[in-house]
């Protein structure tokens, strides 16, 4: 037996593979339909989507089989990976890459195979839809040509399935987001309503018992003092309506307040850290009081979150620094240890809908290329200049 070698690409293809999120999923109809129709089109009584995992090929689908998974090593697919048309044994137990594979000299008994390449949008193999069958045969031009077909209908479900969970991401952020805006909209005007009734009371108590106070002293008064302090009186309750009235019009509740910025970015990146694979070192200044916008922090926070998030999938990265500097906006730089950003993870976190906002508050979101394409920096402005107090790495994982 001749196991496959590794693919010349084989990092890069894994980390599109991960990409999909899908090893290790439930079936799904779509993908079951794929197969069974292969078996019915082409004769053969086995038919599988198979995805090639680091040590393992793991099947999407399957037909003709009880089990799951097989040793990277004992795949036929690892072979058929490695290039770019179907690959056809006519007879596995004539081909010495195959002879002695438990699959063929086992109880599967398998003679004949033929699978044809799933072939990613960024050109990565990520596996094969294959047929097997018992007995030796050949494939005919039209069985090659179906058997093609029928993989990149495997490209275009796995394609549609990967757009479905970003676009249900989105939709539940975009819930998220409008629940939290309106819950906190409403916490501050709560709060503010508190301390305006709080202090409308005792400036209007003051302005109302200095009213009555003249009008006391006119009562016992029957001098032309009378009139002087009625006078007084009607000024004073024509400036508490007047002053009722100005504060009507200018009640807002506060946008930006001193917040303890570092604690919540630490407290953030501990509990996202807590999800990862890789370590995560946090280099972070004193801005423990500065005075922010809480909606815009949470936003930024949220926006380190989701790209951890999406670094996860990752299977190369081991390490993540995350560098906070504070000039005249608050600068925040996510650097990995793995290979570069490709152009559909760089395109998914930058059309993203919290990137939006970081966009709208005047911020911006980029990869720079002159790092490598493995930084991803975000910048938001502050409403005043803090001078930051660097204080040593925080380590998480």
């Amino acid at each position: 037996m001749l196991p496959a070698p590794l693919p010349f690409n084989e990092l890069q293809r894994l980390q599109d593979l991960y990409a999909y999120d899908i090893l290790d999923t439930h079936a799904e109809t779509d993908f079951d339909e794929l197969v069974e129709l292969a078996s019915h089109i082409l004769g053969c009584p086995i038919s599988l989507v198979t995805l090639i995992d680091k040590d393992r090929q793991w099947f999407k689908a399957k037909r003709g089989i009880d089990f799951s998974s097989t040793k990277r090593e004992l795949s036929f697919c690892a072979h058929t990976i490695l290039q770019n048309d179907v690959m056809v044994v006519e007879d596995a137990e004539k081909d010495e890459r195959f002879s002695d594979n438990p699959c063929v000299a086992g109880e599967l008994r398998i003679r004949f195979y033929a699978g044809a390449p799933i072939i990613s949008p960024a050109g990565h193999k990520l596996g094969t839809l294959c047929i097997a069958d018992r007995n030796p045969r050949s494939l005919s031009a039209d069985e090659h040509r179906y058997l093609v077909l029928l993989s990149s209908q495997v490209t275009k479900l796995l394609e549609i399935r990967k757009r479905n969970i970003v676009i249900r991401e989105r939709a539940a952020e975009i819930i998220k987001l409008k629940s939290d805006a309106i819950n906190r909209y409403i916490g501050d005007i709560e709060h503010e309503k508190k301390v305006i009734a709080r202090d409308l009371h005792e400036q209007f108590a003051q302005e109302i018992a200095s009213s009555l106070m003249y009008l006391k002293m006119a009562e016992k008064e029957k001098t032309e003092k009378q009139l002087s302090y009625i006078l007084s009186a009607k000024e004073q309750l024509n400036n508490t309506l007047h002053n009722i009235r100005n504060l009507s019009y200018k009640i807002s509740p506060l946008a930006n307040q001193l917040l303890d910025t570092g604690e919540m970015v630490s407290e953030y990146v501990k509990s996202v850290a807590a999800t990862c694979s890789f370590k995560i070192i946090l280099n972070l200044p004193d801005i423990s009081n500065i005075r922010a916008d809480r909606e815009r922090l949470l936003i930024l926070i949220r926006t380190i979150e989701l790209w951890l998030k999406m670094l996860n999938y990752r299977k190369d990265i081991t390490e993540v620094q995350i560098t906070v500097k504070i000039k005249s906006q608050l600068l925040i730089e996510i650097k990995h240890n793995g290979i570069a950003i490709d152009e559909s993870l760089k395109n998914e976190m930058l059309q993203h809908i919290l990137c939006d906002k970081i966009y709208s508050y005047n911020g911006s979101v980029n990869i720079p290329l002159e790092q490598g394409k493995n930084m991803l920096l975000i910048t938001l402005p502050l409403p005043e200049y803090i001078n930051e107090k660097p204080v040593p790495g925080i380590l998480y994982n």
